[in-house]
């Protein structure tokens, strides 16, 4: 499986666009001759569970077609099976989310053409992961990009209501946070 990638599309990333742009993006990926095998994500964090089947059957080389949602729980799939090659474990990024802050932190283009080719040439960054132990539940929560809490996570959970707004949704989530947030203290 060393050259074989697992490619993870989430057909809801990008207020639906990865599911429309996939048929392209897939003949490109053949056209550049990567060697796939292809799942869609059916649910919110499905990603986690597909990463653990793809890494009990040997996978080592990810694709994520997706924003930085989908990114995410791909970490924390691979993070949370523990695998002991964790450093030979490869994610390329095709970016079709509302905001992809992560390829941009990286000036990885929003072109998926460009994108892939990055994947081809195998352009490697090493990536500091964070991670968050949640005391009253026992759960552990990987991040890659950022983490936010109190007001941070609020704003989140308002934007994901309104992803079909695309960009707009963190503009309208922030908006009515402002309003709404209660502060605790």
């Amino acid at each position: 499986m060393k050259d074989k990638w697992f490619v993870i599309v989430n057909p809801t990333s990008g207020n639906g666009a990865s599911k429309k742009k996939w048929p392209v993006i897939n003949k490109e990926l053949i056209n550049q001759n990567f060697k796939i095998e292809v799942v869609f994500t059916a649910y919110k964090k499905h990603s986690i569970k597909l990463v653990e089947i793809a890494i009990k059957k040997g996978f080592k080389n990810f694709i994520c077609v997706g924003g930085d949602g989908t990114l995410h729980n791909i970490v924390n799939g691979i993070l949370s099976f523990n695998p002991t090659n964790i450093s030979e474990i490869k994610i390329g990024v095709i970016p079709i989310g509302t905001g992809n802050d992560w390829v941009k932190t990286y000036n990885i283009s929003s072109n998926f053409k460009k994108a892939i080719t990055v994947i081809k040439n195998e352009k490697t960054i090493k990536q500091d992961i964070g991670k968050i132990s949640i005391n009253s539940t026992n759960k552990t929560v990987y991040f890659n990009n950022l983490a936010g809490i109190g007001f941070d996570g609020y704003v989140v959970n308002e934007v994901y209501k309104y992803k079909n707004l695309g960009f707009l949704a963190y503009l309208v989530g922030a908006l009515i946070s402002l309003i709404s947030y209660k502060n605790l203290f």
